[in-house]
């Protein structure tokens, strides 16, 4: 058996020479195994370390010196993932969407009547292990901002974006002859124009 094995030098939570499995949790963006080294139980002992990758199985294994008796220690290592799948922030044109609450999905979003194209929509990530796809239904239709996380969870923003209209049934002038209507209010209908 090992007196201790090391992850980067830190002693195995739990460790003892007795207990063969361990389950190791490395933080999230981790890339490589932490380096593992051994005490061992004696100077006779050969200690074989075979990594079995970040969410894999590493064995240690212990031969004595006699040859014949071992023991083979396992480390279950898994890479924790991140699980946020909101936005920090969603911009129109560079300015903050107003009212905007990373755990507030749908948002109305009105355009200046004569708006021809939508504005930028830009957005800030929570993490960098987000997977951001967006689609556009056009200016009198839904924006969906789809954030997945690492770990696979995933929720949408909706912007409901239209284009103001005129509700104006009113004219501003009528001219007869190029000269403007005597008496002409925009809420007076009827008129009468004696030749």
């Amino acid at each position: 058996t090992l007196k201790m094995i090391y992850l980067d030098g830190k002693e195995l939570p739990d460790f003892s020479p007795e207990k063969k499995t361990y389950n190791y949790s490395l933080p999230i963006g981790t890339t490589s195994l932490p380096a593992i080294t051994v005490d061992k139980g004696d100077e006779y002992q050969t200690v074989t370390i075979v990594e079995g990758g970040l969410n894999g199985t590493t064995r240690i294994t212990v031969l004595a010196g006699n040859g014949s008796n071992s023991t083979q220690y396992q480390i279950n290592f898994s890479v924790q993932q991140a699980t946020n799948a909101t936005l920090k922030m969603i911009y129109l044109d560079g300015n903050p969407l107003e009212g905007f609450d990373p755990n507030i999905l749908e948002y109305n979003c009105p355009l200046p009547q004569g708006t021809t194209q939508l504005p930028i929509i830009t957005y800030d990530q929570a993490d960098e292990y987000q997977t951001i796809t967006v689609r556009s239904n056009g200016l009198n239709g839904d924006y969906r901002i789809t954030v997945r996380s690492q770990s696979g969870a995933s929720q949408t923003y909706i912007l409901h974006f239209s284009v103001a209209t005129s509700d104006n049934a009113d004219l501003k002038m009528i001219y007869l002859d190029g000269k403007p209507l005597s008496g002409f209010h925009p809420d007076t209908l009827h008129y009468i124009d004696t030749l």
